[in-house]
């Protein structure tokens, strides 16, 4: 990278957004680290990427553009190979057909420049990047498009032979999933059409749509799944559901897997459930403060019945969870009926339904009202018996 660092510096102490001292323990840990001055400022949290990667653009007078922004097409991948891109940090974003304008960590690296427009047979309009945003960029993008590796650890499933995370079809499930976690969705969706592999998130309880691999890759994603979540590889006529464990970074996810035959090919959702940690505080629901006040009221109350309604996603167990939580001291005994059971709290008896045996939601509450509890949480409420007896519990 050329040699401007200096440069960068001194732009960002005269936008003030390095103060003198600041800088002087920047200077001293640049030289003890042996890093660049810029690289010192980010690490000692003095300066964001965005205000270093802003401050070269400036020197460079080259545009700076926020990939946030923008919803970039995975499938110009395939213009440029993948080593190329890791080398130089450059991914093409516009493709013009004459004209390519390409991210870049460097834009002054004239060298890369002219390797570019040489391999993408175009002229190359750089612009500069974040190099951090880039670089996940890139990441994703020849992963999902089935010609890079994604450098995570992979999930552990029983059974499972893959476990190296170096396949493609494996990187592609792995950035997909990890993905979803970054985002905070409640499920994935990853159904064929004709023509095309739809890729959606459930967030905050509405479908979004992504950029996923091609149709091409449909059979081996689904085949992954049923690996990691231990189904009949050879079953393709009839649902199947199961589940596993999905570590990303330092947090694991557990995953539920359902996958049924449609016209097109198997269509895969994934819920990815809500981990006990993440089981927070009423403050923490997002509930206006007189509907946060109502509730608690409600949860204290010694009898009578809350009710949790709402599509999917919208954080019905989230909400019922956190009232658990709550309640859950040595002198109550909570008791739940699920299907299936999506979080387990410690001292709280989790009932699984099981219809194959006749453990119905109705059934199972009436058994759990014999076991003397103090608060129940029915899963379900579905049918006229499993009503009657809730509100007859709750009276």
């Amino acid at each position: 990278m050329h040699d401007y660092d200096e440069f960068v510096v001194a732009s960002l102490v005269e936008d003030g957004l390095v103060a003198p001292e600041a800088l002087s323990r920047a200077l001293q840990h640049a030289a003890e680290q042996h890093v660049p001055k810029s690289a010192a400022l980010v690490a000692l949290g003095l300066v964001s990427h965005r205000n270093v990667a802003i401050a070269r653009a400036t020197i460079c007078e080259c545009p700076y553009v926020e990939l946030k922004d923008y919803d970039v097409d995975i499938r110009n991948a395939e213009l440029l190979p993948r080593t190329v891109a890791d080398r130089f940090v450059a991914y093409p974003l516009f493709n013009l057909g004459k004209f390519v304008t390409v991210a870049m960590e460097d834009p002054l690296d004239l060298k890369a420049v002219d390797q570019l427009r040489a391999l993408l047979k175009a002229e190359v309009e750089p612009v500069l990047c974040e190099p951090e945003t880039l670089r996940a960029l890139i990441n994703r993008a020849y992963s999902l498009a089935g010609g890079g590796v994604v450098a995570e650890a992979a999930p552990t499933a029983p059974g499972s032979g893959f476990t190296t995370g170096d396949e493609p079809i494996v990187a592609a499930i792995n950035h997909i999933i990890a993905q979803a976690v970054d985002q905070g969705a409640s499920d994935v969706h990853l159904g064929p059409d004709e023509h095309e592999l739809h890729l959606r998130y459930r967030i905050d309880g509405a479908l979004q749509a992504r950029q996923g691999p091609p149709l091409a890759a449909h059979s081996g994603l689904v085949q992954r799944l049923k690996v990691m979540a231990n189904l009949d590889l050879t079953q393709t006529r009839r649902p199947q559901d199961g589940k596993f464990r999905f570590s990303h970074g330092t947090r694991t996810v557990d995953v539920r897997l359902s996958v049924i035959p449609t016209v097109c090919g198997e269509n895969a959702v994934m819920r990815l459930l809500t981990p006990t940690s993440a089981i927070k505080g009423f403050s923490e629901l997002g509930f206006p403060a007189d509907a946060t006040a109502a509730f608690e009221h409600a949860v204290e109350a010694p009898y009578g019945m809350i009710l949790a309604t709402g599509p999917t996603g919208s954080g019905k167990t989230t909400t019922l969870y956190t009232a658990l939580k709550r309640l859950n001291t040595p002198d109550r005994n909570l008791m739940t009926i699920e299907d299936p059971v999506e979080i387990r709290l410690p001292m709280v008896r989790h009932v699984q339904v099981n219809t194959e045996i006749g453990m119905t939601f109705a059934g199972a509450l009436r058994s759990i009202l014999r076991q003397d509890p103090n608060v129940v949480l029915v899963g379900e409420i579905r049918d006229q018996e499993t009503a009657r007896i809730a509100v007859q519990a709750a009276l």
